[in-house]
């Protein structure tokens, strides 16, 4: 049952820790991390979708705590710039986006705005969904989401109007 858990849905996790470290080795130790502890405490009864509600919620309580870790606050400050654009590892994983240059606007927004984005068209996740994740309310949520869409506008129309 574990290597059906792992198999369908490391994908998954995996694009979902790239959208928040934008670093595909620590983005696959985060995920081996949650697969550990979900190896520890998984319940083999419990309902599939509750079961990758769970595992969303674990990868993103990971990520967010790496990013506040004094490591990447270092690694942060010596590798800025890479930081700031898309690394190859997730131009591997979203090859479509990379030609349209969207890519690399979205993991240019903010955190708090990347993330509801990453969430809501990347991983399909609703609204009600994504608040769970996020620990935020229904509302906040959709406000996130309506400002980071107007700053994604702001920065594609950019380019076109530099063009």
């Amino acid at each position: 049952m574990f290597e059906h858990l792992i198999a369908k849905y490391q994908s998954e996790l995996l694009h979902l820790a790239m959208s928040y470290l934008n670093d595909y080795q620590l983005a696959q130790d985060c995920v081996q991390e949650i697969f550990i502890k979900a190896y520890k405490k998984i319940d083999p009864d419990k309902d599939q979708a509750a079961l990758r509600k769970w595992l969303k919620i674990c990868t993103v309580n990971r990520c967010k705590s790496i990013l506040r870790s004094a490591f990447w606050r270092r690694m942060v400050f010596w590798e800025h710039d890479r930081i700031k654009s898309v690394s190859a590892a997730t131009r591997d994983e979203y090859p479509k986006l990379d030609d349209t240059g969207v890519l690399d606007k979205v993991m240019r927004l903010p955190i708090k705005y990347r993330e509801v984005i990453v969430l809501h068209y990347y991983q399909d996740m609703t609204l009600q969904d994504i608040s769970v994740v996020l620990k935020i309310s229904h509302e906040a949520a959709k406000s996130r989401l309506r400002r980071a869409k107007e700053q994604l506008k702001v920065m594609l129309e950019g380019d076109n109007w530099n063009e």
